[in-house]
C-alpha cells in the first residue's frame, strides 16, 4: 500500500515529528505554517517525485487591550464607545444583547450610539477572521440623565426703565442650577438664580431666551419670552395757545381746540358747556361745538390706553357769555280825569327772555 510522509520543506529530508506514514496529523501551531506531503510505497519504498504543499492557516484569538468604558450622558445625546484589541479584524457592537446594525456604525472599533433617552448596556465582540476566534468585551453601561426644564414670562412695563427677567427651573434635580440668558442680539449672560435684572430698557419689544444647566451638566431646551416697554401716554396742544382760554357768546361756535396724543387709544373730555364736545381720531383730539349755556367751564382732556399705563391729561377754559340786552318800547293806556283816553310810552332795557318775542310793530309779547 501507499502511505504519506510529512516534511517541513519541499526538498528537506527532515520529516516532521509525528508525520511519518500517516495520511493526516495535527501539530500544535500558533502561526500559519506550510507542510509538504510525499507519497511512499510501503512495499518498494519508492516515493513520489514531488511533494504536495499543505498550508495550515492559524487565526489568533483577539486580545482586548482596552475595554469600552461606561459613561454618563444627558438625555437626547450620543455616547462614544471605543475598544482596542490585538489580532482583531472585525467588530460587532451589541446594545442590551442585540447586534447594532452596520448602517448604525456598529462594526468598527469606535462606535457612536444613536441619541439616547434611556440607560443602555453595550458590549462588543472582536473577531479575527472566523467566528470561532472571537473575544467579547466587558459591558459598558451608558447612564442617561434627564434634561432639566425651564419656563419664563413676558414682562411688561410703562415707560423706559428697569426690568427683571425671571425663570423657573424644573426636572429631576433643581440644585446647583446655572441660567444662561440671551437678550436681543446681546452676548450670553449667566446667573445662578432664576432672575436677571436689566436697567434702562427702552420703549419697544425685545425678545430673549433662557436655558438652565443642572449639576449633571445637562442643559434644557431654551424657553423664549418678550420684554415689552410701553410708551407713556402724552397729550400736547396743537392749536393756538389762546384757544384754551377763549370767551364766546352763547349761540356762537367756539374756535376749534386741538390736541395731539401719543401712545393712546383715544381721549375723553369732561367739563365742557352744553353743545361743546370732543372727538378723537388718529391721535388728534378736537374740541368743537356751539355752547347753549353761559358760565365759566374748566374742561379736562384725558387720554385712554389699553396697556394699563397712567394716562396724560390737559386742561383749558371756555367762558360763555349771554347775548347783549334787547331794547324795546311798551305802550301804556290810561284815562284822564274827565274820562278821555290817553296813550303814553315808556322805554325798557332788559335781556330777552325765552318766552318773549317782538312783533312786527315793535311790541314785546
Amino acid at each position: 500500500g501507499v502511505t504519506i510522509d510529512w516534511y517541513d520543506a519541499a526538498t528537506s529530508d527532515a520529516m516532521v515529528s509525528g508525520g511519518q506514514g500517516v495520511t493526516e496529523f495535527s501539530p500544535d501551531l500558533n502561526t500559519t505554517t506550510t507542510y509538504y506531503a510525499q507519497a511512499r510505497d510501503n512495499n518498494t519504498g519508492c516515493v513520489s517525485a514531488t511533494r504536495l504543499p499543505v498550508t495550515s492557516t492559524v487565526f489568533l484569538t483577539p486580545e482586548i487591550t482596552t475595554q469600552p468604558a461606561s459613561t454618563v450622558i444627558c438625555s437626547g445625546s450620543t455616547a462614544v464607545l471605543t475598544v482596542a484589541a490585538t489580532n482583531a479584524t472585525a467588530y460587532q457592537w451589541k446594545k442590551d444583547g442585540y447586534d447594532v446594525s452596520d448602517g448604525d456604525g456598529g462594526q468598527s472599533a469606535t462606535y457612536t450610539t444613536a441619541p439616547l433617552t434611556d440607560n443602555a448596556t453595550y458590549s462588543v465582540v472582536v473577531t479575527n477572521g472566523i467566528a470561532a476566534c472571537s473575544t467579547t468585551s466587558d459591558n459598558a453601561v451608558v447612564t442617561v440623565n434627564d434634561l432639566p426644564t425651564v419656563s419664563t414670562s413676558n414682562p411688561a412695563r410703562c415707560g423706559e426703565g428697569d426690568v427683571t427677567l425671571t425663570a423657573i427651573a424644573g426636572g429631576s434635580t433643581t440644585t446647583a442650577m446655572t441660567y444662561t440668558w440671551i437678550v436681543g442680539n446681546g452676548a450670553a449672560q449667566t446667573t445662578t438664580t432664576g432672575s436677571l435684572p436689566l436697567s434702562s430698557v427702552v420703549v419697544g419689544s425685545t425678545a430673549y431666551s433662557v436655558t438652565v444647566t443642572n449639576e449633571n451638566g445637562c442643559t434644557s431646551a431654551a424657553d423664549a419670552g418678550t420684554i415689552t416697554v410701553h410708551g407713556l401716554p402724552a397729550i400736547t396742544l396743537a392749536s393756538a395757545s389762546s384757544s384754551t382760554a377763549q370767551t364766546v357768546t352763547a349761540g356762537d361756535a367756539v374756535a376749534d381746540i386741538q390736541y395731539t396724543t401719543a401712545n393712546a387709544t383715544g381721549a375723553n373730555i369732561s367739563g365742557t358747556p352744553t353743545g361743546v364736545s370732543g372727538t378723537w381720531s388718529s391721535n388728534v383730539h378736537t374740541i368743537s361745538g356751539t355752547p347753549t349755556s353761559s358760565g365759566t367751564f374748566n374742561y379736562t382732556v384725558t387720554t385712554t390706553n389699553g396697556n394699563g399705563c397712567t394716562d396724560a391729561s390737559a386742561t383749558g377754559k371756555i367762558i360763555v357769555t349771554l347775548p347783549p340786552p334787547i331794547t324795546y318800547n311798551r305802550l301804556y293806556h290810561s284815562h284822564d280825569c274827565i274820562g278821555r283816553s290817553r296813550f303814553y310810552q315808556q322805554c325798557y332795557i332788559q335781556p330777552l327772555r325765552a318766552n318773549h318775542f317782538i312783533t312786527g310793530n315793535g311790541y314785546l309779547l
